[in-house]
C-alpha cells in the first residue's frame, strides 16, 4: 500500500494515499472560524462545496504544534535583539551623562545569555549559526566594563568613539546574526493542509508542519501491537521506512476514518466568528 508521509515536531506520520484527496499550502485554503452549540470555536475550510473541519496534529495529540513553537522562538529572538540595542544605548547614555551603568556586563547573565547557554538547536544548520553568536555577544558585554573604566580615567570621548566603532562592527554583526537566525527558523516549516476522505461524502482537513513524500509500505513493516502508546486515531506502526530525510524510520499510520469530526450535522447552527486572513491562519496553531 502507498502512504503519504508528514512530520510533526521530531516525529514521522503517514496516511494511506487512497484517503488523500488534495494537498495545499496553508494559505491557499481560506479559513473560517465557526462556533456551535456553545462549544469552542472550530477552524473550517470549504472544499468541494462542503464545510470541513480543519484540525492540526497538535490538536489531535494534545501537544504544541511546531508552528506555535517556531512563533515563540521568533518572538524570543526579536525581544533579545532589542535587549542588546537597548543595552548599547544605555551604555552610551551612561558615558555621556556620567551616570552609573545598570546593565549586566556578564554575557551569561543577560536574558539572551541564560537562554543561549541552555538552547539545543534541532538541526545542524541552526546549531552552526547559533555558535556564531558567542564571540560578538561576549565582546559586546565586555565593552561595558572597558568603556566605563575609560570614562572613570577621564577618557570619555575616547570611550564614546570606541562605542561608535563597535556599533558599526560588533553590534552590527550581532544584529545580523539575529536576523539570519529568524530567517532560518521561519523557513524551517512549511505548513500544509491535507484534505482527507474519512468516508464517502465526508472530508476532513489536517494541517501538518512538514509534508513528506509518497512511499510504499510492506506487510513485514507493519506493527499493530499495543506495547507502545497509540492514539485513538492510529492504525498502527510502520517500521524501517526509508525516507529522503532518513532511513529505518518508524512511522505512525493514521486512519482518517477514526478521527472525530465534531462539526454538527445541522449547518444552520454554525455561527461564523472569524473569516480567512492572517489572524485566522495564525489561530490554526494549537
Amino acid at each position: 500500500m502507498d502512504y503519504l508521509s508528514f512530520a510533526h515536531g521530531l516525529y514521522h506520520y503517514a496516511v494511506p494515499l487512497d484517503h488523500v484527496r488534495y494537498i495545499a499550502a496553508e494559505k491557499s485554503l481560506p479559513v473560517t472560524r465557526v462556533a456551535h452549540g456553545g462549544g469552542a470555536p472550530k477552524n473550517t475550510v470549504q472544499f468541494e462545496k462542503q464545510t470541513c473541519l480543519l484540525l492540526t496534529m497538535g490538536e489531535l495529540l494534545g501537544e504544541t504544534s511546531e508552528q506555535h513553537r517556531i512563533a515563540d522562538l521568533l518572538r524570543l529572538l526579536k525581544e533579545r535583539e532589542k535587549d542588546h540595542l537597548d543595552w548599547v544605548n544605555e551604555l552610551e547614555q551612561a558615558l555621556k551623562n556620567n551616570t552609573p551603568f545598570q546593565k549586566t556586563t556578564d554575557p551569561h547573565a543577560c536574558a539572551f545569555g541564560r537562554w543561549y547557554d541552555s538552547f539545543k538547536p534541532d538541526s545542524p544548520e541552526l546549531a552552526a549559526l547559533m555558535a556564531k553568536f558567542d564571540q560578538p555577544h561576549q565582546r559586546i558585554h565586555a565593552l561595558g566594563k572597558e568603556l566605563i573604566d575609560m570614562r572613570k580615567a577621564g577618557a570619555t570621548e575616547q570611550a564614546l568613539q570606541e562605542l561608535r566603532k563597535h556599533r558599526e562592527t560588533t553590534l552590527k554583526r550581532l544584529l545580523d546574526l539575529f536576523s539570519d537566525a529568524r530567517a532560518m527558523v521561519s523557513g524551517s516549516i512549511r505548513p500544509t493542509v491535507i484534505m482527507l476522505q474519512q468516508q464517502p461524502g465526508k472530508m476532513l482537513g489536517l494541517k501538518v508542519d512538514h509534508i513528506g513524500e509518497v512511499f510504499e509500505g510492506t506487510t513485514p513493516q507493519k506493527d499493530n501491537s499495543s506495547n507502545c502508546y497509540m492514539p485513538y486515531f492510529a492504525e498502527g506502526w510502520l517500521k524501517n521506512v526509508n525516507l529522503s530525510t532518513g532511513n529505518n524510520v518508524t512511522t505512525l499510520v493514521i486512519d482518517p476514518a477514526l478521527i472525530r469530526n465534531e462539526l454538527p450535522k445541522d449547518k444552520d447552527k454554525l455561527e461564523v466568528v472569524a473569516e480567512a486572513g492572517p489572524e485566522a491562519n495564525q489561530s490554526l496553531a494549537s
